[in-house]
């Protein structure tokens, strides 16, 4: 993605390097110096954002790595590079585990992409988030939208991961109880009566009282 001229290869590979000494060193201004300089060799807008957000990182400024790696994940976003969107996105949330809209976008990205095991990944965090602004008719509509998009083969997982989120310990019964019946419904459609049996042995021991939920 990075195009430069190749008369330029030299002084562009000893760029990189007086780069990597300088965040090395910590020397944080000379670091951005080098970086605006290598921009002009760099065609690709999105890595130069990502590449200031790593530099700023390096140097303990997590503010300012913050601010480029949200514009990275803009103009990847722009681009429709959905793969690089939602890694900058994932770093982001690493960085910023209490922010909704990264986590927002992470799960709407995921599903975009029909990636089924991040997106049960993020989901509950994402639940969580909602259920601080959300009465529960929405958490169980918002839950039910994003299940349809999923196979049936990981249908369970992704309640379960709900069902046994620690912020759903205290309240939410009615959340709790739809996600018992949902996974109950669907050890029903499959005829799978050993597998639901099996999965009521594993409630009570990993959710003793959620049981009466499956009476």
């Amino acid at each position: 993605m990075m195009k430069y001229d190749g008369s330029m290869h030299d002084n562009f590979s000893i760029a990189w390097f007086k780069l990597a000494e300088c965040v090395n060193r910590g020397e944080k201004e000379r670091a951005f110096a080098m970086h605006r300089l290598l921009a002009h060799s760099i065609n690709d807008p999105a890595l130069v954002f990502q590449l200031e957000g790593d530099i700023a990182l390096a140097c303990k400024d997590t503010a300012r790595a913050v601010e480029a790696y949200k514009k990275a994940a803009l103009k990847y976003s722009e681009l429709n590079q959905l793969d690089q969107t939602a890694a900058v996105y994932e770093h982001l949330f690493y960085l910023l585990p209490n922010d909704f809209f990264i986590c927002e976008n992470l799960v709407t990205l995921f599903q975009r992409k029909k990636n089924s095991s991040k997106l049960i990944e993020y989901f509950p965090h994402f639940l969580n988030f909602l259920s601080l602004k959300s009465d529960e008719a929405t958490l169980i509509s918002t839950t039910e939208n994003y299940a349809d998009t999923l196979e049936k083969e990981i249908i369970v997982t992704f309640y379960e991961d709900i069902l046994y989120a620690s912020w759903l310990d205290h309240g939410f019964e009615g959340l709790k109880k739809y996600l018992v019946e949902q996974i109950m419904l669907h050890y029903l459609a499959e005829n799978d009566d050993t597998g639901l049996e099996q999965w009521k042995d594993r409630l009570a021991v990993l959710r003793p009282d959620l049981i009466r939920y499956t009476q």
